[in-house]
């Protein structure tokens, strides 16, 4: 439970500022755009080039740490809890990473536990709500794949249960039914675009499995032609 000298952040700050100032960075999204967050990370590890504002972030690490983050708003305290919990999920290594770059000793723990399990209490709370207004999924770009057939097949054997699902993949399948049921009334547009896209391929490049996909998530057919017809808006 170290996550929590993340605080250091959000540190973004003049010099004696009652509390920090920075360029907020918005994660909602960052669980669908991985690679985005990968970069953040690495300037924060100095792995990687830094934009202005990762920068502007990377250097207060250290004192934000030193001074269990003394001059964040809660915001910010908010804004580290959510990037820890990303971080780990989705980064492990640069999880670990982190923790032996800016904590080797395990000196600040302790001080910083109880700030990260109040916020990141504070952040579940307070996006509740907005959790649920739209999908979070890990994105899936076919367009951008030199192998779609494969990622598609890939994605078919999950959807269908014939093999073993990845992470990324099994949090799509378990949301199909509701996607079908609803509409897609929780799809963003990106995410609905990503579906019609994803339909369009199936049925012209593998239509067995089109069919055995139609049956097996709408067997009465009741669904389908409501969601199909929403989708198409974002072709």
């Amino acid at each position: 439970m170290k996550l929590l000298f993340l605080l250091v952040l959000v540190s973004f700050a003049a010099a004696e500022e009652q509390f920090y100032s920075l360029q907020k960075i918005d994660l909602s999204k960052a669980e669908e755009n991985i690679g985005e967050f990968k970069k953040f990370t690495d300037c924060l590890l100095e792995k990687g080039p830094c934009s202005d504002v990762y920068e502007s972030y990377r250097v207060r690490v250290n004192e934000s740490l030193q001074s269990a983050c003394g001059k964040c708003t809660p915001e910010l305290k908010q804004f580290a809890a959510k990037f820890f919990e990303i971080l780990k999920n989705y980064l492990p290594q640069e999880y670990d990473g982190f923790l032996k770059k800016y904590d080797p000793e395990n000196k600040f723990d302790t001080t910083m536990k109880s700030i990260f399990l109040v916020f990141l209490l504070a952040f579940v709370l307070n996006c509740a709500i907005a959790d649920e207004q739209y999908y979070v999924l890990q994105k899936v770009n076919l367009s951008e794949s030199s192998d779609i057939i494969g990622v598609m097949k890939n994605l078919m054997n999950c959807f269908l249960e014939r093999s073993p699902c990845s992470e990324a993949f099994e949090s799509y399948r378990v949301r199909i039914p509701e996607a079908f049921q609803q509409a897609c009334k929780k799809c963003s547009p990106e995410q609905k675009r990503f579906a019609a896209e994803f339909i369009q391929s199936l049925k012209a490049e593998m239509p067995e499995d089109y069919n055995d996909f139609i049956k097996k998530y709408d067997p009465e057919n009741k669904y389908f032609d409501a969601l199909e017809a929403e989708l198409n808006k974002f072709i």
